[in-house]
């Protein structure tokens, strides 16, 4: 059986995936983030864990060598998404769930209270930009959307709710593989 990788897994979305897998013993994750890591030791040992830049094709290749799907939680910065989808072509690989630009903005809004940092109209560029590069790729990609709004209580339960989604999907890329 192949191997997930979560690409932006050190996000709070990344984070919520990760607990959400290991609440039911999924281990074929490949963890990748230009930030490091954080978490319980004994959730982080039992994946594979890859910290670099996204815009950096060699560890990206390295990482995604010996996955059959790709979860990417972070669609801002369009360079990263061109060199993921260069790393991925490279390597023969064609699944690919993302985010949607709305679930992009959520993180965005979230992360801005620890950060004062306003969302501006280049994030928004940037977004759309990653977008257009993903639909115009090759690739098989699977954006997940985010729950309908009168299933949105507060930011926990929304980005559980997210994340939901992620492992289903994922679930559904692990099986595949093994048929």
């Amino acid at each position: 059986m192949g191997k997930i990788a979560i690409i932006g897994a050190a996000s709070r979305l990344g984070r919520e995936i990760r607990q959400q897998a290991q609440d039911i013993c999924m281990t074929d994750l490949v963890l990748y983030d230009a930030q490091p890591m954080t978490g319980p030791a004994s959730e982080l040992e039992q994946v594979a864990l890859y910290q670099g830049q996204l815009t950096a094709l060699q560890p990206l290749v390295k990482c995604l060598r010996q996955c059959v799907g790709v979860v990417l939680l972070d669609i801002q910065d369009p360079r990263a998404t061109l060199r993921i989808i260069e790393a991925m072509t490279l390597l023969d690989k064609q699944q690919l769930v993302t985010i949607t630009p709305d679930i992009q903005y959520v993180q965005i809004a979230m992360s801005q209270s620890l950060h004062h940092v306003p969302m501006n109209q280049a994030w928004k560029r940037n977004i759309e930009m990653s977008v257009q590069l993903l639909k115009a790729s090759d690739l098989l990609v699977e954006c997940i959307d985010p729950p309908s709004y009168d299933e949105q209580v507060g930011n926990d339960r929304l980005i559980s709710l997210i994340s939901q989604r992620f492992i289903a999907e994922i679930m559904g890329l692990l099986k595949a593989s093994s048929e």
